[in-house]
């Protein structure tokens, strides 16, 4: 694998025949394993969380405080990230290539970093979004044809 400015260039499996050669078998073989890893994350179905997370970063960059205030006014209150799940979940979606970091600033003294959607990311949020309103027309079709139960007396 190759590095600049310390993000790693990824090959793709079917480059490995070539890349072996120059860079080491270990080397290949890691990069296949994570391109299986990132097709199984990418196959996942979301968990409601990380998708708001990723829709919170979509339209701007954010420090991790923004990003909780913003996913609790898109969800009106009903999801309400604590700090730990938070940076939990921030640091998963780091090492997923899901989101990268844009800057990091000090503020009052603290070390404050402000978060990004990767196009990977962004990427990954627009397949789950067409799943999501996929399902959400299935459900509503399927609601408008059914008739109700009889309220029994």
């Amino acid at each position: 694998m190759t590095t600049t400015g310390g993000s790693v260039l990824r090959a793709s499996p079917r480059a490995c025949t070539a890349t072996h050669l120059v860079s080491g078998l270990a080397d290949c073989v890691e990069m296949v394993r994570r391109s299986d890893y990132l097709r199984e994350v990418s196959e996942r179905v979301m968990q409601e969380p990380t998708l708001m997370v990723l829709t919170a970063l979509a339209d701007a960059p954010r420090h991790g405080y923004a990003i909780a205030q913003e996913v609790k006014v898109m969800t009106g209150g009903r999801v309400a990230l604590r700090t730990g799940a938070l940076y939990g979940a921030l640091d998963r979606l780091l090492a997923d290539g899901l989101i990268d970091i844009d800057r990091e600033e000090i503020v009052d003294g603290r070390a404050r970093r402000i978060f990004t959607l990767s196009p990977a990311g962004r990427e990954r949020l627009a397949v789950e979004a067409e799943r999501l309103a996929a399902a959400a027309k299935e459900a509503t079709r399927r609601l408008s044809v059914a008739k109700p139960p009889a309220a029994s007396a």
